[in-house]
């Protein structure tokens, strides 16, 4: 009998604090698969939508969302579900009802969250509540999953290998580690992001920053890029943990056409570093004959020169994203961030002048902060 997916984006548990934007990370890792089973690969099928919802707060919607999730795993054997940082209590909660509803169904967690934590056995979650969390995937989980789900669809996860199979990840079977050895992940070769899954009603008005004098313009995330050659020593994405891995000119523009075409004008490139693209100036001047708008996260110091703006600018960039954690030059060298207040500032002062959004983040409750670095931080940020 073939198996039944259900495909979960993690809620968040703060109404104040979203990640918000497409479930970028989880399409990326469930695109492989959902083509397999569309060509008859993979001898599953799927609930076509994702299901996204925005925020689980107890008291508050908890038993709403809940309720709609066990109306939605009633009929389904597998939950694949990724987490990012505080949606993993909420994604375990989900997993608590799912194995409620029927305690047979397979739960698989992966994410960016269990990305940073899954080297540490105690905050492993396959290790840690194997009641709730069947298998885990960490690093390049595309054909990782794929591979996971061929084995549970055939009923032969006692002999699991992925020695064959593509990309640096690392699958956990209770307290098993299996890792793949197929070499370098393809990037190339790997299908586009399903948008259709999700819920485009919602997700294309994500970006406030792209309107025009009618409102909110569609926009649709991508990457062009995966992995960071920085080391800050917080993030999933550093070099230690996700190897810097680049897609071709070539088919970044073949999926920007197919953006455009579904009726999308605007993307943001949802890379950790756009900057650290290998071919940048080529690229911009590629994606500058599109007629879309851009916008991507990126750092400081990759945007200081005046021509590389211009660029950008010509390029249809409108809005850049960049963390500054904490505005304190001793926080910024413990965090390993290879940064400091110096660039931040000229690099505000630059983007100011050509124009351009500029979004910010900052991080509390690193075990090197200060009251002083946090005061700073927030003082130059609002001004206070």
């Amino acid at each position: 009998m073939q198996k039944r997916l259900l495909f979960v984006n993690g809620p968040s548990q703060d109404m104040c604090d979203r990640f918000f934007g497409w479930p970028t990370s989880l399409l990326y890792a469930i695109a492989p698969s959902i083509q397999a089973i569309r060509s008859g690969v993979l001898a599953c099928n799927f609930v076509p939508e994702i299901f996204d919802p925005i925020w689980y707060i107890e008291g508050v919607n908890d038993e709403e969302v809940n309720r709609n999730f066990r109306e939605k795993v009633r009929n389904v054997d597998v939950v694949c579900a990724s987490a990012t940082y505080d949606a993993l209590y909420p994604t375990l909660q989900l997993f608590r009802q799912a194995k409620a509803v029927n305690p047979q169904t397979i739960t698989i967690l992966g994410g960016p969250h269990f990305d940073e934590v899954h080297g540490i056995p105690h905050f492993n979650d396959v290790v840690s509540v194997p009641a709730l969390v069947d298998y885990g995937i960490a690093g390049d989980g595309d054909l990782a999953l794929l591979a996971l789900l061929q084995y549970i669809q055939q009923d032969e996860t006692d002999s699991m290998t992925f020695n064959e199979v593509p990309g640096d990840a690392t699958i956990y079977a209770g307290r098993q580690a299996l890792r793949t050895h197929g070499g370098r992940l393809p990037l190339d070769d790997l299908p586009f992001l399903p948008v259709e899954l999700a819920d485009q009603s919602r997700h294309r008005n994500d970006f406030d920053v792209f309107h025009d004098e009618h409102g909110i313009i569609p926009t649709v995330q991508m990457i062009a890029k995966r992995g960071c050659g920085y080391h800050c020593n917080y993030c999933s994405e550093r070099s230690e943990l996700a190897y810097p891995n680049a897609r071709s000119i070539e088919s970044i523009l073949r999926e920007v056409q197919l953006r455009k075409d579904q009726g999308f004008r605007a993307v943001f490139f949802d890379d950790s570093t756009f900057g650290l693209y290998p071919r940048l100036k080529e690229l911009l001047k590629q994606l500058a004959s599109s007629g879309m708008r851009f916008g991507c996260l990126n750092r400081f110091n990759h945007l200081l020169d005046h021509r590389l703006l211009e660029a950008y600018r010509e390029a249809g960039f409108m809005y850049f994203y960049c963390a500054i954690e904490q505005f304190d030059d001793n926080a910024l060298s413990l965090m390993g961030k290879a940064q400091d207040e110096r660039r931040i500032r000229l690099a505000m002062e630059l983007l100011g002048k050509h124009g351009f959004q500029v979004g910010v983040s900052l991080l509390y409750g690193l075990p090197y902060e200060t009251l002083r670095s946090v005061n700073r931080s927030r003082n130059n940020l609002f001004g206070q």
